[in-house]
């Protein structure tokens, strides 16, 4: 009997990703890590995607997020997932 832990849906969509996660306002350095255990959403609403991401980079608007300079606009909570420029394919 096979008792290895799944990896990926029944759709071949991992369970798990990388990605950096930010975990309060601050300095970069101080509020993001990189981890490699983070959900992969499954079920998506009917305006979302999921990408398979090939590249990622960090702008002068997420460093603006990142440390907190745009408070008034930012509605997510932490941990959170920064970062609108990638590269990939969507699945």
């Amino acid at each position: 009997m096979n008792m290895a832990k799944a990896t990926t849906s029944t759709n071949n969509i991992p369970l798990v990703m990388k990605a950096a996660q930010q975990s309060n306002f601050g300095e970069i350095r101080q509020v993001l890590t990189l981890s490699d255990d983070v959900i992969v959403p499954q079920k998506l609403s009917s305006h979302q995607i999921l990408v398979r991401v090939h590249a990622a980079s960090i702008n002068h608007i997420d460093l603006k997020l990142l440390k907190g300079n745009l408070w008034p606009i930012t509605r997510f909570s932490f941990p959170h997932i920064p970062g609108i420029d990638v590269a990939g394919v969507v699945v």
